[in-house]
């Protein structure tokens, strides 16, 4: 998956700089050492539907997911255009969550977990793209 996620990251990188630089900047903003999704907030819907959108030009959204309690899950997914993101309700977050989904092999049900894959890639960007000009 990497590698598919590479090539498309260096396509939207060449036909889209100003979104490819927007994703990095949220990315390297939202993501920490510790968590391997992005949070955000309840009223940052428009953030997220453009994250989603770009997202998508990376991996396709059924490799995507999502986490939140459910009434904002039924709030801001409700949208025909997200139904192939994964999508996990917990009642304890007050906002949207949203990875790289990866099975949780450590269960004999069909449960989904966040995969550290997005923070790697991330890392990996930043180091390699001479063309990104982020400040920490």
């Amino acid at each position: 998956m990497l590698s598919l996620l590479l090539s498309n990251a260096y396509r939207l990188r060449e036909n889209s700089g100003a979104d490819w630089t927007w994703f990095i900047e949220i990315c390297s903003q939202k993501l920490s050492n510790s968590r391997a999704y992005l949070p955000f907030r309840k009223g940052d819907e428009k953030e997220l539907k453009r994250f989603i959108d770009i997202a998508e030009q990376l991996l396709p959204l059924k490799r995507w997911l999502v986490s939140s309690n459910e009434a904002l899950l039924m709030k801001t997914m409700l949208s025909t255009d997200y139904q192939d993101i994964k999508q996990h309700s917990n009642d304890s977050k007050n906002a949207l969550h949203i990875g790289i989904a990866s099975q949780d092999h450590r269960k004999q049900t069909n449960k989904w977990q966040y995969s550290p894959l997005l923070r790697s890639f991330m890392h990996i960007m930043l180091i390699t793209d001479e063309k990104l000009s982020i400040v920490s």
